[in-house]
């Protein structure tokens, strides 16, 4: 996957002069903010959000997720895990600061000609792929190669977690069922095989369904983060607080996933207003850029196509909208809270 993206960034940097301009453009846009101090936990990307609570968040991912232990186990030696570990945090940053420098790119090259806002897309999620048929398609075989390397990445984190979800199901409830005890090692290699294949058929499945729903990233990452941010509290007070007992570390378990699961509930169901996003122009787009070719670009308005912030601020009025605003960035660290006696 990470092959797959470079190429497509590399050769839109060059198309657009290097990459010195790609951030000129994207700066000119507003869309470099590096260090936006603002303290307010209303707003959704701050200095302060994306560090302290991307910290739990990739806490929760990579240090206590079974998939990821699983490959950190799989080596002979814990020497050999520690140095699979450093490896992994410089592959981790390589991966994500290409995809997050990609979208940086995509916006670089539709900066006054958007295809959401000229209808060309039906989802921001759907720009990069795009890009890759509008403005690579003169290069031969690289559509196919971008394909290949996103269902390449796909499936192999889809085949990752179906052997991990495999092996604790069979781990902590079928292997406790009385006909499965005393089965050999071959046996039960067999039923995680099928328990997999079981696993990664419903998660296609979940992945058709997903198509036909919103912004699937931020509903998942929500739901995500309300369970890993609990469980994360647990794993630390279980490594650094070896005073607490197995009540107060249940207590505060249960208490942290319900106050999440509160907000996630409340974020879901409430009409809430989307965060205010940056204008997007569509004054450079040619006339047959539009679906309907009736759009003039050069008088188009595109705030019809923006959402508007919050307009009050009532954080502190439990059950406002604003507290459930709150919950994307908050859920992964609203978990520390744990009992003792």
């Amino acid at each position: 996957m990470l092959g797959g993206v470079l190429v497509v960034v590399v050769i839109c940097c060059i198309d657009l002069g290097g990459v010195p301009e790609v951030f000129r453009i994207a700066n000119d846009g507003g869309r470099i903010q590096f260090f936006n101090m603002d303290t307010s936990p209303l707003e959704r990307h701050t200095f302060w959000s994306v560090q302290i609570q991307g910290f739990y968040a990739v806490l929760a991912w990579v240090g206590l997720n079974q998939s990821t232990y699983q490959r950190f186990a799989s080596v002979s030696t814990l020497t050999l895990s520690r140095r699979l570990c450093i490896f992994f945090i410089f592959g981790f940053y390589a991966l994500w600061l290409t995809f997050y420098f990609s979208g940086i790119v995509a916006y670089a090259v539709y900066s006054d000609c958007d295809p959401y806002t000229a209808g060309r897309i039906e989802k921001p999620d759907q720009i990069l792929p795009y890009l890759v048929l509008d403005k690579l398609s003169q290069y031969t075989g690289l559509a196919g190669i971008f394909l290949a390397a996103v269902y390449g990445g796909v499936l192999s984190s889809l085949s990752t977690i179906g052997n991990s979800i495999a092996c604790i199901i069979w781990e902590d409830i079928i292997k406790n069922i009385k006909m499965f005890k005393g089965i050999s090692d071959e046996g039960a290699a067999k039923v995680i095989k099928i328990l997999s294949a079981i696993t990664g058929i419903l998660g296609i499945g979940l992945g058709m369904l997903a198509g036909q729903l919103g912004n699937m990233y931020q509903v998942s990452n929500t739901i995500s983060n309300a369970i890993s941010g609990s469980l994360s509290g647990s794993f630390i007070s279980g490594m650094c607080a070896p005073w607490v007992n197995r009540k107060g570390a249940y207590a505060g378990f249960i208490i942290a996933f319900l106050f999440n699961l509160w907000l996630v509930i409340g974020q879901l169901m409430k009409d809430i207003a989307d965060p205010e996003k940056l204008p997007l122009s569509i004054e450079g787009c040619p006339d047959h850029f539009f679906p309907n070719n009736t759009q003039d670009p050069t008088t188009s308005n595109t705030s019809e196509f923006l959402y508007t912030g919050m307009t009050e601020s009532s954080f502190w009025h439990v059950g406002s909208n604003d507290v459930e605003n709150y919950t994307t960035l908050s859920t992964p660290s609203l978990s520390g809270v744990v009992l003792h006696d």
